[in-house]
């Protein structure tokens, strides 16, 4: 027994239980109102001018000073990543994403706990980069691009989806625009791909865990803690 390592257990409190069942259910009533959004809009009775809610904006967005309220996706936008010009559709794009829809359903879960979260692009400040453990049919992880909504708090748009081929070059060359990361799947990620992150992106970026649980209490925010410090030394 003195050899055994002793584990010691927290036991959350009345407060703690409470707010992690409504998290659930909120959960549970978000992927059932997008379920039956997207059955409309996969039959075709979708009206033209409906908008698809995908879920509400997740506590790591929220760190990443996201004000909306919740996370959108136009049709046309998902007409766009759903379409494959193999198959007769008219798209913009070059490439078929051969991402097929049972994928799309999942998608609330990867919004609320992806794998990890970049900077979309430099000269936009509400542009940000998901990456999903969903994968199309070619094997290749779903990236989800986001528009940040950080001024009058209704939304925020998914733009596309897409699958991303070399996604090890893709970090390599973006490793300093790594927000915030989920390090149970980043490393199922990264072996998957073999590929292997830096030790440094994990000390600096944003830190959330794997489970329904995680808020703003539990998330490492190594980012803001530097933040905080720099602003309390000018102040002495």
């Amino acid at each position: 027994m003195d050899n055994k390592k002793r584990i010691t257990l927290s036991v959350p409190s009345e407060k703690e239980i409470t707010e992690l069942y409504k998290r659930i259910q909120r959960n549970q009533s978000e992927n059932k109102l997008y379920q039956k959004q997207l059955d409309r809009f996969f039959s075709g009775s979708m009206p033209t001018n409906e908008v698809i809610t995908v879920c509400g904006t997740p506590p790591v967005l929220k760190l990443l000073d996201s004000k909306a309220k919740k996370i959108i996706i136009n049709q046309s936008d998902l007409k766009n990543a759903l379409a494959d010009r193999h198959k007769g559709n008219n798209s913009d794009h070059t490439e078929p994403h051969h991402i097929d829809k049972d994928e799309i359903y999942k998608l609330p879960e990867q919004i609320r706990n992806p794998v990890m979260i970049l900077i979309g692009n430099i000269r936009n400040d509400n542009s940000l980069v998901l990456i999903t453990e969903l994968k199309n049919s070619n094997g290749e992880h779903l990236i989800v691009p986001i528009a940040l909504d950080r001024q009058n708090g209704k939304v925020s748009r998914i733009t596309t989806i897409y699958g991303k081929k070399n996604l090890g070059n893709y970090f390599t060359a973006n490793l300093f625009g790594i927000l915030a990361i989920n390090k149970e799947k980043a490393d199922r990620l990264c072996s998957d791909i073999e590929f292997q992150l830096p030790k440094s992106t994990y000390e600096l970026a944003i830190r959330y865990d794997d489970s329904i649980a995680y808020s703003f209490d539990y998330v490492k925010r190594p980012y803001f803690e530097t933040k905080d410090n720099e602003v309390n030394s000018k102040k002495k």
